[in-house]
């Protein structure tokens, strides 16, 4: 359900946002506009795995694929910007499944059209869009180095071929030193901005926990955060839905 609020919803309130700063711009303005104190604290930075233009020219047109996954908004960037413009006509025909509607919004950026997205905006999602048999098929799954290995153990037990093909990697900051400021919530989008988070900032009792899927929230379980709400939506307005209900209802989580 949609939440209402006005320019004052989050007034008085503290949240760190943990994303790498280009991507934060959305989440860092709709938490201003609705009257939040904002702490960037960026915990990841996306490091191109080297020779990546090389090893993509050796699939040619890819004819020996049927189907493209992608997993992330940063592995349709990277896979397109890498790729020459003659080539990514040679994908038209292919089956694209993207894991959310902002993946999918920017795999049009690039020309390609009719994406598919599942319910729930995960690599569960993309499974239940799959058939049970997958015999005959042939994935690229164009995703993060070391990422969860459900898709590609899946798939594999389907019966249909995958390629595991990491196109980035998702560092912490070189500079990243702990957080010291109190605050009201922290939010985390992904598994590797809480992993990096805990490794550099203590959690204390009363920190609250802020989340975009449930994969997330059950890492910020792990990591130490007793208070974690997750968004009904894997969408970055879904959370800022989930802080204004929990936060502008009176007193402060703290």
């Amino acid at each position: 359900m949609k939440i209402s609020s006005d320019q004052n919803s989050l007034f008085n309130k503290t949240l760190v946002i943990t994303r790498a700063q280009k991507q934060s711009t959305s989440l860092l303005e709709s938490l201003k506009n609705l009257g939040a104190e904002v702490i960037e604290y960026p915990c990841i930075e996306i490091e191109i795995l080297p020779g990546l233009s090389e090893k993509l020219r050796k699939f040619g047109d890819f004819k020996q694929f049927t189907d493209l996954i992608f997993t992330s908004i940063n592995g349709v960037r990277i896979f397109f910007q890498t790729l020459e413009q003659a080539r990514i006509k040679c994908l038209m025909e292919k089956t694209i499944l993207t894991i959310g509607p902002k993946t999918n919004t920017v795999l049009k950026e690039f020309g390609i059209h009719g994406g598919l997205i599942p319910k729930q905006f995960q690599a569960e999602g993309i499974l239940e869009m799959l058939a049970d048999d997958l015999r005959g098929r042939s994935f690229l799954l164009l995703r993060a180095k070391n990422a969860r290995s459900i898709l590609l153990d899946t798939i594999q037990k389907r019966g249909g071929d995958v390629l595991d093909f990491p196109l980035y990697e998702s560092l912490a900051p070189k500079n990243l030193i702990p957080l010291d400021r109190l605050h009201d919530g922290v939010c985390f989008t992904s598994v590797s901005t809480v992993l990096h988070y805990a490794r550099h900032t203590p959690i204390r009792e009363s920190d609250v926990a802020f989340v975009i899927g449930n994969i997330t929230a059950q890492s910020a379980q792990k990591a130490g955060f007793k208070k974690v709400f997750v968004a009904q939506e894997a969408t970055i307005e879904s959370l800022v839905e989930t802080i204004i209900k929990i936060l502008s209802v009176g007193e402060s989580l703290q």
